[in-house]
């Protein structure tokens, strides 16, 4: 029934890969290391107030990233 096609989507979109902006304080190379084993790498940037990057994450890694999302 509906309830069960609903659980369906949510799993389907649980996978889909998210895209993003991040700027990541240079004291956050830890997680920097980690999009890259766990991620796609758009494109990179060192800039003078931290690690610019486009990517694409799993909707989990994007959630440790939030707080660095960054809209250029």
């Amino acid at each position: 029934g509906i309830p069960v096609l609903l659980k369906e989507i949510e799993r389907i979109l649980q996978l889909e890969p998210v895209r993003a902006e991040l700027l990541l304080p240079f004291s956050k190379s830890g997680l920097a290391e980690k999009i890259r084993e766990g991620g796609v790498i758009l494109q990179e940037e060192y800039r003078p107030e931290g690690l610019w990057m486009r990517v694409e994450l799993s909707p989990q890694l994007m959630q440790e990233c939030a707080d660095y999302c960054s809209e250029s």
